[in-house]
């Protein structure tokens, strides 16, 4: 059954007060935590933390008054102003104490019932999710200092349950009276409050830290990304435009040894020609020198019989054998003048074959000596 202390904290206007039931609302209104962090811009983990702690900070509120107005939300001003006060749900300790002295009216009075201080900083370290270290051993602190400071109520009773005689103080018989039964009250109502003002403490500093090391981090995260994305994009242009340019270097070097395969593949063959053409010419000079010793034999013989005719003939073809086998042919062609002596044409051709008499024509020796430099010649 539903009644007056199960409805959420509200103003005598009717407007929402508890900070955490606020920013439920808020984050509801927005559908949900990614929503809100995708329509404020603003990290997930920022708006967890908000919902997580039950509080929004004031300098957001403008923020997020104006996305909800750019996407059409229907947002409460006043229920958004709600979340900027620290708040937990449940009765605090100080609640707690204020009502067991409320209801203590006389000496006769029943002792007010009220929740068990050690349940306290479990309930709100499940409700802040925070570090659960402190609150356990703020838990066992109080229980033992509870469990101190209320020995004269529980100890009488568990004698008798067992049996067993009270045991008298040194100083006297112990007397507790309603006086003392108060200060008690008062001590354990004190005490709540300080445990449990601890833990929202301990709870909210570590959310705070955690929250503010990450954003911290995603804000150093975007300048790196900020500095790192361009320089790696000009590097990476940088790279490709050089990687372009050795191809074409490549490209273009090849073409080259392929021209130069061809020009080298070109005089191999000029060369093999060029030895043919050696060889025919060394045959051809070794049969003209064969020629030039018989007709020389001939001239000889003609000589020696006088005949003028005869020898002027064979000293002809001398001269023709001696001009193409290269040798020196001045002898030759002094007998060829002297005996054309009365032939003034003759004597003029014979003249223009005076400068070469002396050494020749060159012979296949020299050719093949020669050969070398003309085919090295032939190749550039």
């Amino acid at each position: 059954m539903t009644g007056p202390q199960d409805q959420p904290p509200t103003t005598a206007t009717g407007g929402i007060t508890d900070p955490a039931l606020a920013t439920d609302r808020v984050v509801a209104a927005f559908g949900g935590i990614r929503p809100m962090a995708q329509k404020l811009g603003t990290p997930v983990t920022t708006v967890q933390g908000w919902k997580k702690r039950g509080h929004i900070p004031e300098p957001r509120h403008p923020a997020i008054l104006a996305a909800a107005g750019e996407h059409k939300i229907d947002l409460d001003a006043a229920t958004l102003a709600a979340t900027a006060a620290e708040g937990s749900t449940g009765t605090t300790g100080a609640d707690a104490g204020a009502a067991g002295r409320g209801a203590r009216v006389g000496p006769e009075a029943e002792p007010p019932r009220r929740p068990s201080p050690a349940a306290k900083p479990p309930q709100v370290a499940a409700r802040a999710g925070g570090s659960r270290v402190p609150g356990l051993a703020l838990g066992l602190a109080a229980i033992a200092l509870i469990g101190t400071v209320s020995a004269p109520f529980w100890t009488a009773p568990l004698y008798r349950v067992l049996g067993l005689p009270l045991p008298v103080p040194t100083g006297g018989v112990a007397v507790v009276d309603d006086a003392g039964i108060a200060a008690v009250r008062d001590r354990l109502n004190a005490i709540e409050r300080r445990l449990g003002d601890l833990a929202a403490d301990a709870e909210r500093g570590a959310d705070d830290n955690l929250l503010a090391r990450i954003d911290t981090a995603e804000a150093r995260l975007a300048a790196v990304e900020q500095i790192a994305t361009p320089a790696l994009a000009d590097r990476l242009l940088a790279i490709d435009g050089a990687l372009d340019a050795l191809a074409s270097d490549l490209a273009r070097l090849d073409g080259v040894v392929g021209n130069q395969r061809v020009g080298l593949s070109e005089a191999r063959t000029a060369l093999t020609g060029l030895e043919s053409d050696v060889e025919e010419l060394a045959t051809a000079l070794g049969s003209l020198a064969d020629a030039q010793a018989r007709d020389s034999l001939r001239i000889d013989r003609l000589v020696a019989s006088d005949s003028a005719a005869q020898a002027f003939v064979l000293a002809i073809g001398q001269l023709r054998a001696a001009v193409d086998t290269g040798r020196p042919y001045d002898q030759t062609l002094a007998a060829l003048r002297g005996l054309s002596a009365g032939d003034p044409d003759t004597a003029t051709d014979l003249s223009a074959l005076v400068t070469m008499s002396g050494f020749g024509i060159p012979t296949r020796e020299r050719l093949k000596a020669e050969f070398p430099a003309m085919a090295a010649a032939a190749r550039e």
